[in-house]
């Protein structure tokens, strides 16, 4: 069409401005008249191997590949928030340019793995991009509409990225998050609540589990405002001394929750299915305090704290299902 229009034109045009006209209508016609591009990249195949090979290129928290996480800006933090917010809006070709805008992108996901297929749309990092904020998996026909799976420490807590996937797609989950980079990556200390043995004894800026300036919090923060009620059971892992049981779990108070207690109901169906299993539940078992995710910004703020990054909730709702398993029988 372009090419039909330029002759009529232009051929005429034997005056310099006249000529200087016609090109700069040619140049306008370009601008708007390019195809627009696909709204994301389509891919197929298996969801588990895919999001394996993501974590498979995740930096590691070793010297030679440390600090390589990024620490958002608000801006950058509420554009991670805004793609995911056209994602759960099927505004697909708009969240593709705002994760543009940090170097990420929009993949539909075909998983032919599974019968029939399902389409699962993912916010990942492109290979040369420099923010590793980790991914976000979003399933638009879930069987599990309220359900949120994190698995913050992929590295670090070794085979729970794995897990976290699987245990999104088996169950039909609405969204997935897993971080970009081992939990030590960055060497800038956090400055919310909590200690840790781990990386020298601080959180890290990288450690998603326990900041409030970054994507996995973000993710909850944003999809808490699309899904009513919504629950989000993070998995870890801990090294298991003497005397301590296979599993862990908080709800992120000392304190039995104020509505549907689902972390003891996931305990009661665990227990069915390994009657092996030794447990601690923080809420049941009070004199049980290590690793029951009190300090947990995404626990905090599901339980309604004012500010998760430094004050505690005032109690537990049931809806967040922090819990820690052993290598041996569970994570491997």
């Amino acid at each position: 069409m372009m090419r039909e229009m330029y002759f009529p034109l232009c051929e005429d045009a034997v005056k310099e401005n006249e000529m200087k006209s016609c090109f700069y209508i040619l140049f306008m016609l370009l601008v708007f008249f390019v195809p627009p591009l696909s709204a994301q990249l389509n891919m197929s195949g298996n969801i588990e191997t895919h999001v394996d090979s993501l974590i498979d290129a995740m930096p590691t928290g070793v010297a030679a590949d440390s600090n390589k996480y990024q620490i958002p800006s608000t801006l950058k933090l509420a554009a991670w928030g805004h793609c995911i917010e056209q994602i759960a809006a099927a505004n697909y070709s708009a969240a593709q340019d705002t994760a543009a805008t940090f170097s990420y992108r929009v993949v539909k996901f075909t998983n032919t793995s599974s019968s029939p297929n399902v389409i699962y749309y993912l916010l990942e990092k492109i290979s040369a991009g420099t923010n590793y904020w980790g991914a976000f998996a979003y399933n638009p026909s879930p069987k599990r509409g309220k359900l949120f799976i994190q698995s913050p420490h992929p590295l670090y807590d070794s085979n729970t990225g794995q897990q976290g996937i699987m245990i999104f797609h088996n169950n039909g989950a609405r969204a997935f998050y897993v971080s970009g980079t081992h939990r030590c990556n960055s060497t800038t200390n956090m400055t919310c609540d909590g200690t840790t043995d781990v990386c020298g004894g601080d959180y890290k800026m990288s450690d998603q589990a326990h900041v409030v300036n970054g994507p996995m919090y973000q993710a909850t923060v944003t999809m808490s405002s699309i899904i009513a009620q919504m629950i989000v059971i993070q998995n870890h892992g801990f090294g298991k001394s003497t005397g301590d049981p296979d599993v862990i779990m908080g709800n992120g108070k000392a304190n039995a929750p104020s509505g549907t207690d689902y972390l003891d109901l996931v305990h009661d169906k665990l227990s069915v299915i390994d009657p092996v299993l030794t447990f601690k539940l923080g809420h049941i078992d009070t004199d049980w305090t290590a690793l029951t995710g009190t300090t947990n910004t995404q626990g905090r703020f599901i339980n309604g704290s004012s500010s998760p990054c430094g004050t505690s909730p005032a109690s537990a709702n049931g809806r967040f299902l922090h819990i820690e398993q052993a290598l041996t029988g569970l994570r491997n």
